[in-house]
């Protein structure tokens, strides 16, 4: 779910993550004293509460931080943006002889940052390895098991170190009021979208 809000007095330096049952949500400030704020569940709790509004209600509220976003900050479009059926399982960087780029060769999760980038990243890696067999200078098998093994070493730890953070969200140790304020995990964020944000917060 992206909402773009205002909310008066959010400081415009900070990324801030929250905790919340079976997910999370983040909100950090954008272009002309906007709000971007997004969140992360799962399909079970659409669900079980019918509507998106009563699941924020219901489940998001829960947490005294995104309670006061919710019933505080102005809401800049009538509804939010939706995306469903993420999947943030590992995948190929060649399928069928293709080479995969973007979110097509791997889905980072949203707690490690730039999918765009990284996107950016895996196509110059594409271009490099297809003009070597344009030029003569590879096969074709060659071409692919060069741009698997670049796009492995560039992008497969930090994919993998996502996954294994995003599991420790959502539960019961993070999700336990006054649990877990793991602070350099937004810090880590912070680092890596916006070089000049301040330290993140996480509840």
């Amino acid at each position: 779910m992206k909402y773009h809000l205002r909310l008066p007095g959010f400081p415009r330096d900070l990324i801030a993550l929250h905790n919340f049952a079976d997910g999370y949500a983040g909100i950090s400030a954008i272009e002309e004293d906007k709000l971007c704020f997004c969140y992360l569940t799962t399909r079970q709790n659409l669900r079980q509460h019918g509507t998106i509004p009563a699941m924020e209600q219901a489940v998001l509220a829960r947490n005294p931080r995104l309670r006061e976003i919710l019933s505080s900050a102005e809401v800049l479009y009538p509804q939010p943006e939706v995306i469903n059926e993420i999947s943030f399982a590992p995948k190929q960087p060649v399928e069928q002889h293709v080479l995969m780029c973007g979110d097509a060769a791997g889905l980072i999760t949203p707690l490690c940052g730039n999918g765009m980038a990284m996107a950016l990243h895996g196509a110059a890696l594409a271009a490099a390895a297809a003009h070597d067999f344009l030029s003569g200078s590879t096969t074709r098998a060659g071409m692919e098991a060069a741009y698997g093994q670049a796009w492995r070493d560039r992008f497969g730890t930090r994919l993998r170190v996502g996954r294994a953070v995003q599991r420790l969200f959502g539960g019961p140790v993070l999700s336990e009021p006054g649990g877990g304020r793991a602070a350099a995990l937004a810090r880590g964020r912070a680092g890596a979208d916006a070089p000049h944000a301040r330290p993140g917060v996480l509840s």
